[in-house]
């Protein structure tokens, strides 16, 4: 009885070693692809640290290039201007910070710095929410405002 418990055991081991030796060489063969698209990743990574590394001058800021005032078209008939300084001027005029405008618009802090510098253009639903900020009166503006921060 023992012989035979012996040799069952040396055949399931023979047999899980040749299932592992067949998903072993399955995972190889998965690895040795990965490997390859890694090869092709890298060659286009250094390709685009290339152009990144280029001077910052003589690339084109597609930001920088917009005109002064974007129109943005909001229907068939209906369009906005957006000027970086009336909002400035606007915010400025109502005495509030840049995070105080954001949170009535809404949107970031981060992001009314940048529409103010010109870096960045308001989407159109960024936008939308400016323009509701600026058609309300400061009143409006202020109670609203402390209903946001909750005092």
């Amino acid at each position: 009885m023992a012989d035979l418990t012996q040799a069952l055991k040396e055949e399931i081991s023979k047999l899980a070693r040749k299932e592992l030796g067949v998903d072993l060489k399955k995972t190889l063969q998965e690895l040795k692809g990965l490997r390859e698209q890694l090869v092709k990743l890298d060659g286009v990574l250094s390709k685009l640290e290339v152009g990144v590394a280029a001077p910052a001058q003589s690339r084109a800021n597609p930001v920088r290039d917009l005109p002064a005032r974007l129109t943005v078209g909001r229907g068939p008939t209906s369009t906005t201007e957006f000027s970086p300084k009336k909002l400035q001027s606007h915010r400025r005029k109502l005495g509030l910070s840049a995070a105080d405008y954001a949170l009535l618009c809404g949107l970031s802090q981060l992001s009314i710095y940048h529409y103010e510098q010109g870096k960045t253009r308001p989407r159109a639903g960024s936008l939308a929410a400016i323009e509701a900020v600026q058609k309300m009166s400061q009143q409006q503006i202020l109670q609203r405002l402390a209903a946001l921060k909750g005092t």
